[in-house]
């Protein structure tokens, strides 16, 4: 009996630390994205004080990301073509159809 109340013990204890962690975590948590806020709004006031506004800050960031995500499709498809090449892979009907797909795809694009 003795040793049930204290692997009983035990476990209440280890739950009650476990649930002190998540706490702690989520004050942490909070704590990062509140400094984060902040450090946000005085970046954007200080630029805003050399003449840059926060719709130009955003706008060339998407722009880079949107550069970023062009070059890495560049980067994948000469990959893929390179190993295509190196391993006399051809991907067979599952491409065939993909690259109908696409065709299509891009033709309706363009209208």
């Amino acid at each position: 009996m003795n040793h049930e109340n204290l692997a009983l013990r035990n476990r209440t204890s280890q739950e009650s630390l476990f649930r002190a962690n998540k706490v702690a975590l989520a004050f942490l948590l909070l704590t990062v994205v509140g400094c984060q806020s902040a450090a946000d709004g005085v970046f954007y006031r200080m630029m805003e004080g050399v003449g840059r506004e926060k719709r130009h800050i955003l706008r060339s960031r998407v722009e880079s990301g949107q550069e970023d995500q062009r070059e890495a499709q560049e980067q994948f498809q000469s990959t893929y073509e390179s190993f295509k090449q190196v391993s006399g892979y051809s991907g067979g009907d599952l491409e065939d159809l993909y690259e109908q797909l696409n065709s299509e795809y891009e033709d309706s694009e363009s209208r």
